[in-house]
């Protein structure tokens, strides 16, 4: 901070972590609903690189569809092997 010259530099320090790509798919609390209609409205392709864009729009796309009074869709801590980030459906 330089009161004098009343300006202020800031710096921040950003840590990226490894790049990581769409995993594999589960789903919970389907009853009456196939896994193939979930799948059908999902906006990436397993394998695919992770974005957090099209979690929420997919999130919404299942929403829209009023078949569903939840969707939450989260991803494990951990990359397996091949960079992928598991992903899970809890739908109610």
């Amino acid at each position: 901070v330089d009161m004098a010259a009343k300006t202020v530099q800031a710096a921040s320090c950003i840590q990226e972590g490894p790049v990581a790509y769409f995993g594999p798919s589960s789903f919970f609390g389907l009853n009456k609903i196939r896994p193939e209609l979930i799948e059908s409205k999902i906006g990436w392709r397993e394998g695919e690189r992770y974005d957090a864009d099209k979690i929420t729009a997919t999130q919404e796309r299942l929403l829209k569809s009023e078949l569903f009074s939840s969707v939450y869709i989260s991803h494990g801590d951990e990359l397996d092997q091949e960079g992928g980030l598991p992903i899970k459906f809890r739908i109610t």
